[in-house]
C-alpha cells in the first residue's frame, strides 16, 4: 500500500514539475515573440527541462497505475489484460512525447537560425500544442475519473439525502478547480486591460465586456457539465423507479379510463381552466 500511496505522490510532484516547467518554457516563447533578446541556450535548457519533466510524468503515471491495478484486479484474467492494455497505452503516449521533444529542439535551433521569422514560429508553437495536450490528457483524466466514482458510489449508497447532497459537494469542489482558472484568466485579462487603455474609452469597454462574456461562457459550460453529472447519477440510481412512474403515466394518458373521465368532465360543464 505504501508503494502504491508513494507512487502516486511521485506523479502528482512530476506533474507539477511539468506545469512549472511548461509556464516558463512558454513565457520565454512569449517574450521571443515580442521580439526580447532571449539567447538561443536559456531558451534551449527551458526546453529540454520541460521535455525531461514530461517524459518522467508520463512515466510515473503507468508506474502508478499498475501498482493501482495490481493492488485492485490482482492476478485476475481482465487485471492482466486491462494491464496490458494501459501499457501499450502509455508506451505510445511516451513514445509520442519524446519524438515531439526532439522535434522541438529541431524547431527551435532552425528558428533561431531563422530569427523567429513567422513560419518559425508557428512551427515551434505548433509542436508545444501537442505537447500541451499530453500533459492536459494525463491531468484531466483524474477529474473526470472522479466524478465517474462519484456518480458509481452514489448510485450503489444508501441514496438517502445526505448521500445526494454528499454527490453535489463533491461535484463542486472537483468543477471549483477549474472555474478558479477561468476566473484567474479574467481578472488577470481585465487588468492588463485597465493597464493599456484610458479610462471611458470603447477599447476599455470592450476588453472588459468581452472579458466578462466568454467568462460566463466558460462557466455556463461547467455548470452544465455539472449538473449534467448530477442528472445522470440519479437517473441511473433510480432508473426502475422512473421507468415505473414513466410507464404509469403512459398508460393514463393512452388508456381509456383518462379519457372517459375527461368527457365526463366536459359533458358537466368543466372547462379544465
Amino acid at each position: 500500500m505504501d508503494n502504491v500511496n508513494g507512487a502516486f505522490n511521485d506523479f502528482q510532484t512530476s506533474l507539477q514539475g511539468v506545469s512549472d516547467s511548461a509556464r516558463e518554457l512558454n513565457k520565454l516563447s512569449f517574450q521571443v515573440e515580442l521580439g526580447d533578446n532571449i539567447d538561443q541556450e536559456t531558451y534551449m535548457a527551458a526546453a529540454d527541462k520541460y521535455i525531461a519533466n514530461l517524459q518522467t510524468a508520463v512515466k510515473d503515471k503507468q508506474y502508478s497505475l499498475n501498482l493501482n491495478i495490481d493492488l485492485l484486479f490482482g492476478g485476475t484474467e481482465f487485471g492482466t489484460g486491462f494491464s496490458e492494455d494501459a501499457n501499450e497505452f502509455y508506451g505510445r503516449l511516451s513514445g509520442q512525447a519524446a519524438q515531439l521533444g526532439e522535434a522541438l529542439k529541431t524547431a527551435t535551433i532552425n528558428a533561431y537560425e531563422h530569427n523567429w521569422d513567422i513560419s518559425s514560429t508557428e512551427a515551434v508553437a505548433a509542436i508545444l500544442k501537442q505537447q500541451a495536450e499530453i500533459q492536459e490528457q494525463i491531468s484531466t483524466a483524474q477529474s473526470e475519473a472522479k466524478l465517474e466514482t462519484l456518480k458509481y458510489d452514489f448510485a450503489t449508497g444508501d441514496l438517502s439525502p445526505e448521500s445526494f447532497q454528499n454527490l453535489i459537494d463533491a461535484t463542486n469542489t472537483e468543477l471549483a478547480t477549474l472555474k478558479e482558472t477561468y476566473t484567474t484568466a479574467r481578472v488577470d485579462a481585465i487588468a492588463a486591460a485597465k493597464l493599456m487603455y484610458d479610462e471611458g474609452t470603447s477599447k476599455l469597454s470592450t476588453a472588459i465586456s468581452e472579458a466578462n462574456a466568454r467568462y460566463n461562457e466558460q462557466i455556463s459550460g461547467l455548470s452544465a457539465i455539472g449538473l449534467s453529472f448530477e442528472n445522470d447519477a440519479v437517473m441511473g440510481a433510480y432508473s426502475e423507479e422512473f421507468a415505473t412512474v414513466s410507464q404509469k403515466a403512459a398508460e393514463m394518458f393512452d388508456g381509456s379510463l383518462f379519457w372517459d373521465t375527461v368527457n365526463q368532465k366536459l359533458s358537466e360543464g368543466n372547462t379544465f381552466l
